[in-house]
């Protein structure tokens, strides 16, 4: 494994080892479930932008939704 050097703030540092502490963990593993968390939570939040923004079409709004009901329909078809 590839390790690199990265600078956080010292607050930073003691809140990763109070956290490691606390979930008798390593802060490494820490560190790598808080950005896989925080990436789920910038991917959700980028959705739900590109929804909102697809709603503010009326038309394309429309063929979503109608794409959305035809996927749907498929869920029946007995596999």
């Amino acid at each position: 494994m590839l390790a690199a050097t990265i600078h956080v703030r010292p607050a930073t540092r003691q809140t990763l080892e109070q956290l490691a502490a606390d979930t008798r963990s390593s802060v490494q593993n820490v560190l790598d479930a808080a950005v896989e968390a925080y990436r789920r939570q910038v991917f959700l939040e980028q959705t739900n932008q590109a929804l909102a923004d697809l709603r503010k079409e009326d038309r394309t709004w429309k063929e979503y939704r109608q794409e959305i009901e035809q996927w749907e329909t498929t869920g029946n078809d007995g596999l």
